[in-house]
């Protein structure tokens, strides 16, 4: 290693006082240069050191000065009563009290606390935050943008990301964000759709059951339409997207404006409704035996040996029959066999009825599926497969409860649902045997298009 201020000198200099004295020093590619105080200070003076970083011709370019303070460890200045000491560069900071200090010759570094979020701008740097205990933030912060406002002369299919503008920026892997839209008046057009992407290069719509009011974890729809003086609030699962955005797909008319405020979730509220059985994501329906006039219902219906209700399947939607339950009585005690069955062509003739299908949720389709059962017995489709023969006791009425039977579908780790794919695939449950006299029967299927 070289030492010089223009001459030669060797690696060990003698202090000597009221004196600035400079060198340049060759490290020769060392990994590493420190400055040691080797023999003791005597007298009342002090040493400040400041070193400064230079590149010459052929040297790796290193930018940028450093200036350091030679002291004992508790922030001193040197002097004739430190004793021995062996005393490295160290970059100085103010620590808080009751925090610590920098140990041994390490380069202490420290965080900031802020009561206000940084809001730094491109190519802006920011220390390392820190909460009030003084623990690193290093989980994930709430991402919050807010975006550039839409209004009448904004051209339809104008995209907006979660940096609030129409630049994607880094994707930030957040499992959920939620988007709250200002809208003021007048408003009497216009629609915005949620998309998102897998690879960043196709960006598709996403589905209603990701997009959701947060106040409840109802499905808003998607594509959305803009409601004047309202304020409405987004919760958007990602569902693995490595990115969504804002495409206006309808443009606004009125004189109001739409600003959407975009803030990026660490955590993912929606895991606890996914799992709950009260709300799932699949559409799901229901039809059940019986007749209703004004005020009344009248479920038990009178069935027949044969077939005793049938689902069709759909052209546009795969059908999963999730349960069917089916309880009875008649006048006197009695056994009939009970039969789930797969059949590939629908029964005809006999007495149909049509249900009315209800939809568990108000805010989804009408079902593509067909239900029907049988008052006087049909013609049974073509034959495919037995799924379920099962004994059902119908209890003399109305002194026992009625017989109750449950058949559940897919609902065992890793079993399938029975599905329906196409128009020509049936779910038929069909009666066997003798019936009692006087057999009244209720019954009721579950299924979910998707």
């Amino acid at each position: 290693m070289q030492v010089t201020d223009g001459s030669i000198f060797g690696s060990i200099y003698t202090l000597v006082q009221s004196t600035n004295q400079a060198f340049y020093v060759n490290v020769r590619g060392a990994a590493a240069f420190r400055v040691r105080l080797s023999t003791v200070i005597s007298g009342t003076g002090t040493i400040n050191v400041g070193i400064s970083t230079n590149a010459m011709a052929g040297d790796p370019i290193v930018g940028g000065t450093v200036t350091a303070k030679l002291n004992d460890g508790s922030g001193n200045s040197i002097s004739s009563t430190s004793g021995n000491l062996n005393v490295e560069d160290r970059a100085d900071a103010t620590i808080a009290s009751s925090v610590g200090t920098a140990s041994g010759f390490a380069i202490g570094t420290s965080g900031l606390y802020n009561t206000i979020q940084p809001a730094p701008t491109n190519g802006q740097q920011v220390e390392f935050q820190v909460d009030q205990s003084g623990n690193l933030l290093k989980a994930h912060g709430i991402s919050f943008k807010a975006g550039t406002a839409w209004n009448s002369s904004t051209t339809i299919n104008t995209l907006q990301y979660p940096t609030g503008t129409a630049t994607p920026g880094g994707f930030v892997g957040a499992p959920h964000f939620i988007v709250q839209l200002d809208q003021t008046t007048t408003l009497t057009g216009g629609a915005v759709t949620w998309q998102g992407t897998y690879d960043n290069i196709n960006w598709v719509t996403i589905p209603n059951v990701q997009v959701v009011n947060p106040a409840g974890f109802t499905p808003i729809g998607n594509p959305y339409t803009f409601v004047a003086s309202t304020n409405q609030a987004f919760l958007i699962h990602t569902d693995g997207y490595i990115g969504i955005r804002a495409n206006l797909t309808t443009v606004i008319t009125g004189t109001g404006t739409v600003t959407p405020y975009w803030t990026a979730l660490p955590i993912s509220p929606l895991q606890p409704v996914l799992s709950s059985p009260i709300d799932g994501r699949r559409t799901t329906y229901r039809a059940a035996s019986g007749t209703v006039t004004t005020n009344v219902v009248t479920p038990s219906f009178t069935p027949v040996i044969g077939i005793l209700f049938q689902l069709e399947g759909s052209s546009t939607k795969t059908i999963r029959i999730i349960r069917f339950v089916v309880n009875g009585s008649a006048a006197a005690i009695g056994t009939i066999d009970v039969a789930i069955q797969r059949r590939s062509s629908a029964a005809s003739g006999g007495t149909a009825v049509t249900p009315t299908i209800a939809v568990l949720d108000g805010n989804d389709a009408a079902a593509t599926a067909v239900a029907t059962y049988y008052t006087a017995a049909p013609t049974a489709g073509t034959f495919v497969s037995n799924y379920v023969s099962e004994r059902l006791l119908l209890q003399a009425a109305p002194t026992v409860v009625p017989s109750h039977t449950e058949f559940y579908f897919g609902n065992t780790p890793g079993a399938k649902a029975f599905v329906l794919r196409g128009t020509g695939d049936y779910f038929t449950v069909s009666l066997a045997g003798t019936l009692p006299a006087t057999p009244v029967m209720d019954f009721w299927c579950e299924w979910t298009e998707e």
